[in-house]
Parts: structure tokens; sequence; C-alpha cells
């Protein structure tokens, strides 16, 4: 994967758990000012070198020089030590994680999360400005929201 100059990946996370992440860095600028922070902690990308970290920690990465970061970027299962685990995680990432799913080639199909992924962006950006317009009316809409939400799957559970 590649990170040009001048970009930066926000902070995000996984929040399944079930992998873990492999950088190598490939053609790397070799500087400082282009790293990735893992949980608070910087690491800077050096060609042949590579790091493995929990994505399930808060992780953002910056590219604040004129050359390009290349690295090989894999994920591999995370080691979970008894049967049920295991069982679990193949099960959650055939069903689960199949479902983000993107289209790398053509024959692929797209997972649903993919397919909503721009829906839900627009909302969030509307709830931003609407937060940033009157965060009064943006909180309890929000908790509104959120108990009607819990209401439904009570609703449905129960039915």
């Amino acid at each position: 994967t590649m990170l040009p100059p001048g970009t930066e990946l926000g902070k995000h996370r996984d929040p399944f758990a079930l992998s873990m992440r492999y950088h190598l860095g490939l053609v790397c600028p070799n500087s400082d000012d282009c790293a990735i922070w893992v949980d608070g902690h910087k690491y800077s990308w050096r060609n042949g070198e590579d790091l493995v970290f929990d994505e399930t920690y808060v992780h953002w990465a910056k590219n604040d020089t004129e050359e390009n970061r290349i690295i090989l970027f894999a994920d591999f299962d995370r080691p979970v030590h008894t049967p049920m685990l295991r069982w679990f995680q193949q099960v959650f990432g055939r069903l689960v994680l199949a479902q983000t799913r993107s289209n790398n080639v053509a024959e692929e199909k797209v997972g649903v999360f993919n397919h909503v992924t721009p829906a839900i962006y627009r909302l969030k950006t509307f709830f931003i400005a609407a937060k940033e317009w009157n965060r009064t009316v943006y909180y309890a809409v929000k908790r509104t929201l959120m108990v009607g939400l819990i209401g439904l799957a009570v609703w449905l559970l129960v039915k």
C-alpha cells in the first residue's frame, strides 16, 4: 500500500480483534516524518524493517515527506489458544468480516458494509454539522435515536 507525500490516515481501529497487522517497509522515505502511531507510540517505516501490531488499538499514519511510502501490508489470524475461540474466529470471519470485502478484482463480490458506507459517511457529516450548529439539539436527537434503536431491538427480541 502507498501513502503519498503530505497525506494522513485518520485515527481508526479494528473493533473485531480477529487479526494482527503486519507492515514491511519496501520503498520508504526512511524518515521519522513518515510514521504510524499505534496506541500513542510512534513507529517510523524503514526499508526492509517490519512491524506487527494489534489493530484494535487506535492507530493512524502520516507522511510529512516529499516521497511515497510503499509497504507490504498483510493481516493474519490472531493467535487464539482454545478450540472454541478458534471456531468463533473462523465463523465470525466467514460470516461477518466477509461483509467488509471491497471490489479488488472484477469478479469479487462487494460486502454489504461497502454498499452502505457512503450513506453512513453522509449521515456522519450531517451530524458533525448539526453538533457545530447546536450541541443541545445534537445530543437530544442522538440520545433519542439511541433509545429508539435499543427499544426496537428489545421489541424485536421479545416479539
